[in-house]
This record gives structure tokens, sequence and C-alpha cells, in this order.
């Protein structure tokens, strides 16, 4: 049985002994967690009485980011008091919004949908998943399965695809955000997930989540003036073939296990931990 023990800054999760009980773990823990931490936060919205979509957004986006960095993150008591790993996350953020601001243009959204909260959280809840499901979470079990002797090329695959299950899982609660029900549904955000993870993967979190964000807002856009999906189809279609073949390539590159560029939240320290100590020069 897992449970959540404190450790090294962070509540961590304890996996059991053996080789295959590690494995079922991380996947059961990969596959219910974020659900459930989704799942609580609507919950405490519920309460609380917030009624604002873009309150809910921005709140929901907000919860989901503690509970995951407390519980998948390493070292995050020292990664947060770090003052460059503030800048260089803020910097991200503010190329993910010129991004998102950008592609919005181009998919022809009137200044009037782009400039209000709504907006800004639609960008705060993409960017919040992005991290989630996309980094922390394909990260955290990536790391468990390796420890139960998985080979690198089939933890990645199994991590990656346990992480966008989830993704799609979670959002298969809020009935009110999805345009149908049932099994199409769960296929397409999960296909949608791998293709973001594999732009993620290539070129940064910031790049998915302006992506993300830019087709959220023009989908809800769409829910309120039909005509506007009809003027960004084209944009979005061209959006879309680009985000495929990203994400072939990171597949490819990944399951081969060639260098691959690596942009993501908190990515310096493990860098320069992973390089381990510089020879010293006489």
């Amino acid at each position: 049985m897992t449970r959540p023990r404190r450790q090294g800054g962070r509540c961590r999760f304890v996996l059991p002994t053996g080789a295959r009980s590690r494995a079922a773990a991380a996947v059961g823990i990969g596959l219910a967690w974020p659900v459930g931490c989704v799942a609580m936060t609507w919950q405490l919205l519920r309460w609380t009485g917030v009624t604002s979509v873009s309150a809910h957004l921005f709140a929901g986006a907000t919860m989901l980011t503690l509970l995951s960095a407390l519980t998948l993150v390493d070292g995050l008591r020292d990664r947060v008091r770090a003052f460059g790993t503030w800048m260089a996350e803020l910097g991200s953020v503010a190329r993910g919004l010129i991004l998102f601001v950008v592609l919005a243009a181009a998919a022809r959204l009137p200044l009037r949908v782009v400039a209000t909260t709504f907006a800004f959280a639609t960008f705060s809840a993409a960017l919040a998943e992005e991290v989630v499901f996309r980094r922390w979470l394909p990260r955290w079990l990536a790391s468990s399965l390796r420890r139960a002797r998985a080979g690198p090329a089939q933890a990645w695959l199994a991590a990656s695809a346990v992480a966008q299950l989830s993704f799609a899982a979670a959002h298969c609660l809020n009935r009110d955000l999805i345009s149908t029900t049932g099994r199409q549904e769960f296929v397409r955000l999960f296909i949608i997930g791998l293709l973001y993870h594999g732009v993620a993967g290539l070129y940064g979190l910031w790049v998915a989540a302006g992506l993300h964000a830019a087709l959220n807002l023009t989908l809800a856009a769409s829910v309120a003036a039909p005509g506007t999906w009809l003027a960004a189809r084209p944009a979005m279609a061209v959006a879309g073939a680009v985000v495929s073949g990203v994400a072939w390539t990171y597949a490819r590159d990944r399951c081969a296990l060639r260098p691959f560029q690596r942009s993501s939240v908190f990515p310096r320290g493990a860098r320069r931990s992973s390089r381990g100590p510089s020879p010293s020069r006489g």
C-alpha cells in the first residue's frame, strides 16, 4: 500500500518493494492522484461558492499546481528559495503569454475577447496543466518506473501514456467544459495531451502553454459566437499540423534515446546536479 511521507521538502509517495509492485503502484498513483486533485479543487470551489468562471479557472489552476508541486517535485524547498529559478520561470511565463496573444490574434479573435480576465484565466489554467501533466507527472512516473527496473524508452513511453490518460480523465470530470461525452471525448483529450507533451519536450512548456491556451480560448469563443471558429479554422489547422509533426519527432527521438532540447519548470538545478561537479582549473 502506498502512502505519502514528508521527505526532502515535499510530501513523498512511498512505493512498495519489488519491481512489479513498484511499477503497478506508480502507474496507479499517476492515474488517480491528479484526477483526485482536480476533483478536490472542484469540490472546494463549490463549497466556497465561487460562481465566476474566470475565478473558478484561476483558483483551480493554482490549487492543482500547489498540490502537484508538494507531491511530485523533488527538492521543492531549495528550488523555491533560489532567486534564479523565479527569474527563469517568470521569463518563461511571459514568453508563453506573448505567444498566446499572438496565436489568438492569428486565429482572428477580437481584442474584446483576448483582453479580458477570462482570457488570462484560460492561460493560467493551460499553463498549470502543462506544468503538471507534461512535466512534473511524467518525470515522477519515469523516475519511479526506472527504479522498478524498466528500460529508459519503456519508462518514458509508459510515463507519457499514463500522464495523458490522467489528463483526459481529469477533463472528463467537468461536464460543463467538454462538448461531448463518452469515449470519443476521452480519446480526443488523450491524443491532444500527447501532442502537447511532444511540443513541451522539444520547445519548452511556454510554447505548449501558449498553444494550449489559444486553442482553449478559441473553442470558448466559438461557443459564444459560432462564426468565430469558422474564421479561426485555417490557422488552427496549420497549428495542428505543426504540433503533430513536433510530437512525432519528439517521440521518435526519445524512443531512440537521442539527445533533445529540454526546457521545463525548474530545469537549471537539475541540469547542474546531473552533470556533476565541474573540473577544477589550475
